[in-house]
């Protein structure tokens, strides 16, 4: 089975732990996350693409052009979760 699990992002740079999300990602295969950059203006675009270059078949990074608030960054998520058919769908905040 494989799981999507959407992350919404706004000014995250300093505060994801991207190490962390590399060490399960390595442990969880079966688990793929979609990061939903909601038009940070800090360097969580950066964050978030050097994470999905660390582990390409694990992370995926998403940019929305303009901060669009916290449902609607999860709705396009959905939105392109759906497109990558994965057996299971969520998102964690």
């Amino acid at each position: 089975m494989r799981t999507l699990v959407i992350i919404p992002c706004y000014n995250e740079a300093s505060r994801l732990e991207t190490q962390a999300f590399l060490d399960f990602s390595k442990e969880h295969r079966h688990i793929h996350f979609l990061f939903v950059n909601d038009g940070s203006s800090d360097n969580t675009a950066k964050v978030l693409d050097s994470l999905a270059l660390a582990a390409p078949d694990a992370i995926t990074a998403h940019h929305l052009e303009r901060n669009q608030g916290k449902a609607e960054a999860v709705r396009q998520g959905f939105l392109r979760g759906f497109a990558m058919a994965p057996d299971v769908i969520g998102f964690l905040d």
